[in-house]
């Protein structure tokens, strides 16, 4: 029903456009708990793709580096190095805890990644390394670890 004194038919005029709150950036550098876990889910997600022998999508999984590129065809190299010292690289999703990811300061805002290469009883064997490089940005787009290597 119209509010008194407005004319029948007539409508309300409407509220004038709320501009969005824009959120503040996250600062993974500042946030250790944020940073460990997205560095815990994209190693994972790395190591996962290594043990099914999905080379190029381990690739599409790390950042890669201005100078150095880790291909399918490079990491299939480094795989069968650690290979010939511990066999496969296993992949278990119910043993592979954040426990098995470390995040430490190397620099201001460059952090040292490893997450740990489980055998098949759970022991680690070996490790993944990356390095996260925050100067230049808070929360990058896109994969946020670069590989140095995997260690046996």
């Amino acid at each position: 029903t119209p509010a008194a004194g407005a004319l029948p038919g007539a409508t309300a005029p409407a509220a004038p456009p709320v501009a969005p709150r824009k959120k503040p950036q996250r600062d993974l550098a500042t946030d250790p708990k944020a940073l460990r876990a997205r560095v815990h889910a994209e190693l994972r997600a790395f190591v996962q793709a290594l043990a099914e022998g999905e080379y190029e999508e381990a690739a599409r999984s790390i950042r890669q580096g201005e100078s150095e590129a880790w291909d399918g065809v490079r990491l299939a190299a480094e795989v069968r190095h650690y290979q010939g010292a511990h066999g496969e690289i296993r992949f278990d999703p119910a043993r592979v805890r954040g426990h098995h990811t470390t995040v430490k300061g190397i620099a201001p805002r460059v952090f040292r990644a490893q997450h740990a290469l489980l055998d098949a009883e759970g022991e680690e064997q070996g490790f993944v390394e990356g390095e996260v490089d925050l100067r230049e940005a808070r929360d990058p787009e896109g994969p946020l670890v670069r590989l140095l290597g995997i260690r046996p």
